[in-house]
């Protein structure tokens, strides 16, 4: 299909491989029926259940408003009374969204996919010939042959399609060649609609979005029902749905557009339109009232007066600049350069919104250039090389081969290759002889001794110094080397005496300052977590373009920022849970290779980016062991850093709902709380049986004395290092499903799990009660701990990784 090259057009999934039926119709309709660009808007919404404060990006709130038509309410209170001034609603969905939003009974209603039939004529496809067909949800992973036994259709039709008309268009003739669609993918049913096919409302494992499905309901008056199978779908369809169906006129949402209307998509709603109304009689329409008419044309003026404005503005700025002192430079520009670009090298607006979307990522068409074909010749190479075009999403892939750019200046000279490692001064530092190197950048220096995620970091220093690289070191927290408090100075202490080099700002004014005058010393640049590590992702590109880049997730941020606003029911959580996510998917996807530390969260990154370098590496620990034996043990423990908020959410939880329960059963034990940071609230608290440790430097002895460790998280993501830590000094723990994700450890792996506080309390006195139960939990932890996390596991596991990347790892010191 057409897609004009300035579309802000929104939806979900655009511009990726994969697209939704449903949502790619957006596309369809702006390639027949409308131009998909308008001026002074933060994105115009056509399809989808979009009507939410998820989607009012901020820029909305300063005078460009979102736009909905035909869109819906995701659920009820989504789209918030504070963000109402920062949209525009032209049409609706449903009554439903209609109602919700105070709109009043003669809001047009009604979903875009009606006017298919007056933009689409279908294809009979024989081989559909009286055959049913079952569309599953888009998130349905089970297999075809699951799906037709759970269904009892003839053929299974998926949502998930490519990104081409075909895909989308092969589809829609499939709804209108089948003898019955059965789907649980909601736009397949109402294209079925649409076109006067059976169908049914498909219950599958779960329904998504029941607001949604209710809003259509309405506005096609029927039941919002759901049915198991083929037979039950045929016989609900000719008792229920038949006989009161009534498909909404789409007319007045068309006359309130959104967008510029093409003279030959009108043209063929308006034809199709009279047929419809010669099939069902010729009742007064939308067409009849002058005024409505009136009102459509001044809007169309409207819109077509705001695009011819921004060009003149566009126009107006290009001359101004042109008039600037020094033009005579641009004599020696080529003309192209002249008319596309201003004089410091960055596109002209309406350059810009052809080669780029709203939230910066390239469009196809420059993808393909830069990707594909390598970067392009002057004058885009002056751009390219900006921190303005490397800071956009997706908008710096280093080629195969190195980019024809000219060398930014860098503390080695303007425009020569530096030499070899070896021989480059470093702020007066000398680089060791004959090492490579890698840069790690995280968010603060490591603390192994008051949290887990430090004992991480410290342990991948010392996973690169055993491969033989010399590690520099940057806290972005802790640049400022005078702003160090007395903990923050000793972690920076301790981490040089591993050999490791602590950079801060006596190398360099700022992270970014370093990156752009040392970059290309490190052939591996190693960034931990999105928004410390990651935020020098496209710095180190440009500047560091021969390193490989590894993305430590740490844990998947995203995951557990929306498992906490869910659990809170926070909206803003959740939506930052959201922004969250693109940019770490975004890193994951660019990164030459990411790390995840489970397999939940790598089968779910091959779900969420299907073909990113994606690898596992288990948490690393020291495998101690045990001394004291079930009998010489007692007490009952938690460790953790209480400024990491799923911590101190679960011990609360504990301390609440399930310790009473256990001291039921075992009036004499304690519970040992450790770890650092304990906030004095908790260190109010007076249950029976609470004993505060604190900040523990040396755990060895602290885990002897105790006989079993509880995780019992609420919220967060990846592999949780209390969990690891408990099994390798032998101490069983028992967790919630949440602690214990993505380790493939139950009972045969050291663990017991409960999610119900009465279950857990009751798996805490058994555990703690039954001796041979305890030494089986022991052992096999121990078992599990020594194969899978050991240090000289890692190192194996990083070494394959790097290899991976094209880079033999130096010898070893």
């Amino acid at each position: 299909m057409k897609r004009s090259n300035k579309s802000n057009i929104l939806y979900w999934l655009k511009g990726e491989d994969t697209q939704n039926f449903g949502d790619f119709l957006s596309e369809y309709l702006v390639s027949r029926l409308f131009f998909g660009y308008r001026a002074d808007v933060s994105g115009v919404h056509i399809i989808g259940s979009v009507m939410d404060d998820m989607f009012v990006p901020l820029r909305a709130q300063s005078g460009h408003p979102v736009v909905f038509w035909g869109c819906g309410i995701r659920e009820a209170g989504g789209l918030s009374r504070e963000k109402w001034p920062a949209v525009e609603i032209q049409a609706v969905r449903g009554p439903l969204s209609a109602s919700e939003l105070e709109l009043g009974a003669f809001a047009p209603q009604g979903d875009p996919a009606f006017l298919l039939p007056a933009l689409y004529r279908p294809q009979k496809l024989d081989w559909l010939a009286g055959k049913s067909i079952c569309v599953p949800h888009f998130h349905d992973k089970r297999d075809d042959r699951t799906l037709l036994a759970a269904s009892g259709c003839d053929v299974v039709v998926r949502p998930n399609i490519e990104n081409n008309e075909k895909a989308l268009t092969d589809v829609i003739d499939a709804i209108f060649s089948a003898d019955f669609v059965l789907g649980s993918a909601m736009h397949a049913c109402l294209v079925a609609a649409a076109y006067r096919r059976p169908f049914a409302y498909w219950r599958a494992d779960t329904i998504d979005l029941p607001f949604k499905w209710q809003d259509i309901s309405q506005s096609l008056n029927i039941p919002c029902e759901f049915v198991a199978g083929i037979d039950e779908a045929r016989r609900h369809y000719d008792t229920v749905i038949a006989p009161s169906i009534r498909l909404p006129s789409l007319l007045p949402s068309l006359l309130r557009a959104p967008l510029l209307v093409r003279a030959s998509g009108l043209i063929d709603v308006l034809r199709w339109h009279q047929e419809e109304r010669a099939d069902a009689g010729t009742s007064p329409t939308a067409l009849d009232d002058a005024q409505a008419l009136a009102d459509f044309a001044t809007q169309q003026q409207r819109l077509f007066d705001g695009i011819l404005e921004e060009l003149r503005t566009s126009q107006q700025r290009l001359r101004e600049l042109e008039r600037l002192p020094g033009q005579s430079s641009d004599h020696q520009r080529s003309l192209l350069g002249r008319v596309l670009f201003r004089r410091d090298g960055k596109p002209a607006r309406g350059l810009r919104r052809i080669l780029f979307h709203n939230n910066g990522k390239p469009r196809r068409i420059f993808r393909s250039w830069v990707i594909r074909q390598g970067v392009p010749t002057p004058p885009f190479r002056q751009w390219m090389e900006s921190e303005d075009y490397l800071a956009l999403p997706k908008a710096h892939r280093r080629p195969s081969s190195p980019p024809p750019f000219t060398l930014v200046p860098s503390a080695f000279g303007p425009s020569t290759a530096p030499a070899a490692p070896s021989d480059r001064t470093l702020a007066g530092k000398l680089t060791p002889e004959g090492r490579r190197c890698v840069l790690i950048i995280d968010s603060v220096y490591p603390t192994p001794d008051r949290d887990s995620g430090s004992l991480d970091a410290i342990n991948f220093v010392r996973i690169f110094q055993r491969m033989g690289y010399s590690v520099y070191f940057v806290a972005k927290s802790h640049f400022q080397s005078k702003a160090l408090n007395e903990i923050a100075r000793a972690a920076k202490e301790s981490l040089e005496r591993t050999g490791a080099i602590a950079v801060d700002d006596t190398y360099a004014s700022s992270i970014f300052d370093f990156i752009r005058a040392n970059g290309s010393l490190f052939e591996l640049v190693f960034l931990s977590r999105v928004h410390h590590g990651g935020q020098f992702f496209e710095t180190v590109r440009a500047h560091s373009r021969h390193s490989k880049i590894i993305f430590n997730t740490v844990d998947l941020h995203y995951v557990r920022q929306r498992r906490e606003g869910s659990l809170e029911g926070n909206r803003a959580k959740i939506d930052e849970a959201l922004h969250t996510r693109e940019r770490e998917l975004d890193l994951i996807r660019l990164a030459d290779a990411a790390i995840v530390v489970s397999d939940e969260e790598l089968k779910l990154l091959e779900e969420e980016v299907p073909g990113a370098p994606v690898y596992e590496v288990r948490l690393i620990r020291d495998v101690p062991g045990r001394r004291a034996d079930f009998a010489a043990r007692r007490h009952i423990g938690f460790i953790g850093g209480y400024r990491h908020l799923p911590n101190l959410d679960g011990v609360r939880h504990f301390l609440d709902s399930i310790w009473p329960l256990v001291l039921r059963e075992l009036p004499d034990a304690q519970f040992h709380l450790m770890g650092a940071d304990m906030p004095d609230d908790l260190r109010r608290r007076t249950d029976r049986g609470l004993v505060f440790i604190g900040h523990v430097a040396d755990l060895r002895e602290t885990f002897e004395a105790l006989r079993l460790t509880v995780a019992p998280l609420r919220y967060g993501a990846g592999t949780k290092g209390k969990v690891i830590s408990s099994l390798c000094h032998g101490v069983p723990c028992i967790c919630t499903s949440i602690a214990a994700e993505g380790m493939r450890l139950y009972e045969d792996g050291g663990i017991l799990v409960a999610d119900d506080p009465a279950e857990f309390a009751k798996l805490v006195v058994r555990a703690y009660r039954d001796e041979e139960l305890w030494q089986r939990l022991s052992d096999s932890g121990l078992r599990r701990m020594r194969e899978r996390h050991s240090f000289d596991t890692g190192v194996a596991r990083m070494k394959t990784i790097v290899q991976g990347l094209g880079l033999a790892p130096p010898p070893p010191p």
